[in-house]
């Protein structure tokens, strides 16, 4: 499903990744883990077409598309979560929803409203309300409920347990994991090492824009504190 090859990413004269290498197979979870400043974000910018590389290729589905503009990515199938949720505060829930099938013409979108309202409750019950009145956790659902409008195969995830209360970070990644079995490939960027090793077919820890390891599971925690995190309280913050 995605191929990145020695991607470099530069902010001016800053280098924030540093030829990193990586695939996400069709049906995977695939983990991003680091601190901040690792290059998490900058990654899944790139890959969104966000950011343009400096080098390296992005390859989906076997087509290069490096210089691709970002809409161009999302008719590709590809959608992304943003750290910090980015809805649109002013507008309802139901019209973020609307947002979210933009580029789509067919005349499924209000099923697909209903059936985001189905899986999300809570969006249901404030469809008609200011998305900014919602809490934390609720703008999180409503920011991934938003990019499954778009009927995407390759869904990026941006920190959607940050900030959020221990109930809402385990509804996050048993949503993950519920995706996954619904065939959706997920590229998960996280600082939430533990649950993210738990959780993914594969993981792998950014420091300083480099990939300094991978990780195929939790047998594989030892390595991930040693090599990065510096011990298990880090891993599970």
């Amino acid at each position: 499903m995605l191929r990145v090859d020695s991607l470099e990413v530069r902010y001016g004269r800053l280098t924030a990744l540093h030829g990193i290498s990586f695939e996400v197979g069709s049906g995977e979870c695939v983990g991003l883990i680091g601190a901040n400043g690792a290059g998490k974000t900058t990654t899944l910018s790139a890959i969104a077409g966000v950011l343009t590389p400096a080098a390296g290729t992005i390859e989906l589905e076997g087509a290069i598309v490096n210089r691709e503009a970002p809409e161009a990515i999302v008719r590709r199938g590809v959608a992304l979560v943003p750290e910090g949720r980015r809805i649109f505060t002013t507008l309802s829930v139901e019209e973020n929803l609307r947002i979210g099938a933009s580029i789509r013409g067919d005349d499924e979108i209000a099923a697909d409203v209903e059936r985001m309202m189905e899986r999300f409750p809570v969006l249901r019950r404030y469809a008609g309300t200011h998305a900014g009145k919602l809490s934390g956790g609720e703008q999180q659902q409503l920011a991934i409920a938003r990019a499954l409008m778009s009927r995407p195969r390759l869904l990026l995830l941006d920190e959607p347990s940050l900030g959020l209360a221990p109930l809402m970070v385990d509804l996050v990644f048993d949503l993950v994991a519920q995706l996954r079995e619904e065939g959706i490939t997920i590229l998960l960027v996280e600082q939430n090492g533990r649950r993210t090793v738990e959780l993914a077919d594969r993981t792998y820890v950014l420091a300083s824009g480099s990939i300094v390891l991978t990780a195929t599971g939790p047998e594989d925690l030892g390595e991930v504190e040693r090599a990065y995190f510096g011990g298990d309280a880090a891993v599970e913050a």
